[in-house]
């Protein structure tokens, strides 16, 4: 499809784009007087003013303002502090700029000159980043600033929505994205700042309305966006520290509110870092719990089973007493099904897990013992103390586990002496 086609050509062009205007911008910087750059300055911002102000789009003026840029190399955030930014500072370039960029009664001409806009003030954002990079504040504005431009891009979803995509909007969409990744992937090259902003950019893509659920082409858009992201930032990131385990599990969190399962599938089995991540012990625990909690959570852990996609899981114990733990007999039964010998594993104490759920799991346990029997636990084991199955059915607490599980011909009792 020329989609995948267009993202893996346009991505590398304009990577060399970004660092041509990059290198120029900061070039023509150096060769002015400063009466000449103060002018210029002034230049720009009536330039700007008179864009905020023109009920009459002027396709002139925002030719001057772009060439003041990158031609001249005129900083519009000259004077703006750390805590500020043309992104947050003036977000209503931004809303211009996506509200008619994809307005489809404009001319190709005009699109241009818009897309050279946008282009202009990234570069200008890139650049004061790269300038300020010491500087506390500046770690998260990538949060603000290119977070900020692609949900602006929202506004491309009212023609992708329509049966018939028009493929020259559908490929500027593609275009500003992918520089704009360009430009994070230029300005930040340590391993703290990459893990950031690759969270920052999955977020954004991931939270935006950009997306739209049953549409291929969007489908396919965000798809190509991700695994951009991912191989990108996978030369860069050798192994996600826990430190970013509470950004991630948001991420995921947000993710199975908005049903996106697809998505949630697509980044475990498409990124090692990913998957390497959620398959430690301590995030597999935290991981579990979360796709419990709610009725899409528990469609997605369905689906990670029946692709048989926890087999790395499988030297982690811990999970499976877990769902033994809160009576997950659904979920038991499809996991001893693709992985019977589980059945076997052994807690700290020698418990299987039979004896485990006597001794350790409170409830009604009837409907989960039946079924750990019938897949084949072994009734005559004896844990690290020595007690076996038929020594914990007759504590006291067990009495009325015992005689179901009789009754319903589940186990054979022969001789047992009840009262002591």
């Amino acid at each position: 499809m020329f989609i995948t086609v267009h993202f893996k050509e346009k991505y590398f062009q304009l990577g060399n784009e970004f660092q041509s205007k990059m290198d120029t911008f900061v070039a023509k910087q150096h060769e002015h007087t400063s009466s000449e750059t103060n002018e210029l300055r002034y230049q720009l911002q009536n330039a700007l003013q008179k864009l905020k102000e023109s009920h009459n789009v002027d396709i002139q003026n925002i030719a001057r303002i772009t060439s003041l840029i990158l031609t001249h190399g005129i900083n519009v955030q000259d004077g703006v502090t750390a805590e500020q930014g043309i992104f947050s500072m003036d977000p209503f370039i931004f809303k211009f700029i996506s509200c008619h960029l994809f307005t489809l009664n404009n001319s190709q001409l005009f699109r241009h000159h818009v897309t050279e806009l946008y282009k202009a003030l990234v570069i200008c954002d890139g650049y004061r980043l790269r300038c300020q990079y010491s500087n506390p504040y500046t770690r998260n504005i990538i949060s603000h600033g290119f977070v900020y431009v692609i949900n602006e891009l929202k506004y491309m979803k009212y023609h992708l929505s329509t049966h018939s995509v028009n493929i020259q909007l559908c490929r500027m969409l593609i275009d500003l994205i992918l520089f704009t990744i360009q430009c994070v992937i230029h300005t930040f090259d340590k391993n703290y700042w990459s893990v950031l902003n690759f969270i920052s950019l999955l977020q954004s893509i991931c939270f935006s309305e950009l997306i739209i659920h049953n549409n291929c082409v969007v489908e396919i858009i965000t798809k190509e966006i991700f695994k951009l992201l991912f191989d990108e930032y996978a030369k860069k990131i050798g192994v996600i520290e826990s430190y970013w385990k509470d950004q991630f599990f948001k991420l995921i969190k947000k993710l199975i509110e908005q049903k996106r399962i697809d998505e949630i599938l697509f980044f475990y089995q498409y990124n090692q870092q990913i998957k390497s991540f959620f398959d430690t012990p301590d995030h597999t625990q935290k991981l579990i719990r979360l796709l419990l909690g709610s009725r899409v959570g528990r469609q997605l852990f369905d689906r990670f089973l029946k692709k048989k996609l926890l087999e790395s899981w499988l030297i982690y114990k811990e999970w499976i007493f877990y769902l033994v733990k809160k009576r997950e007999i659904g979920f038991l039964k499809i996991i001893f099904d693709i992985y019977p010998s589980l059945v076997h594993i052994l807690d700290k104490d020698g418990n299987d897990l039979l004896l485990y759920t006597c001794l350790k799991v409170v409830g009604p346990r009837y409907s989960l013992m039946r079924i750990l029997i019938q897949a084949g636990c072994n009734q005559q084991r004896e844990n690290g103390l020595g007690q076996t199955l038929m020594d914990a059915l007759q504590l006291e607490p067990n009495r009325d586990v015992l005689e179901f599980l009789k009754n319903e011909g589940v186990i054979k009792v022969n001789n047992l002496n009840l009262n002591k």
